[in-house]
């Protein structure tokens, strides 16, 4: 978890922390990104100059989804709407 100044889709994200956006099997050593599929919804934790920008996330080893439950809930996401 950390802010890592780009947003899920940016290339540092995608291309070097190699994060999906969907759980694989869990044999297989990746990174999970929860963040992108709230960033395409439209939710953000910041806004410059007019653009929404999410820049804090959480990013899940393969190795601690492989431990339980596979289902991730996010208790409260008030903060993180856009106000359009």
């Amino acid at each position: 978890m950390d802010d890592f100044n780009d947003d899920p889709v940016d290339k540092s994200i995608k291309k070097v922390l190699l994060g999906k956006t969907k759980e694989l099997n869990s044999s297989q050593n990746y990174l999970y990104n929860p963040m992108e599929e709230l960033f395409k919804k439209g939710l953000g934790t910041l806004k410059y100059q007019g653009k929404w920008n999410l820049f804090d996330q959480i990013i899940i080893s393969s190795s601690l989804l492989s431990l339980g439950d596979k289902n991730f809930v996010f208790l409260k996401l008030e903060y993180m709407k856009r106000n359009i």
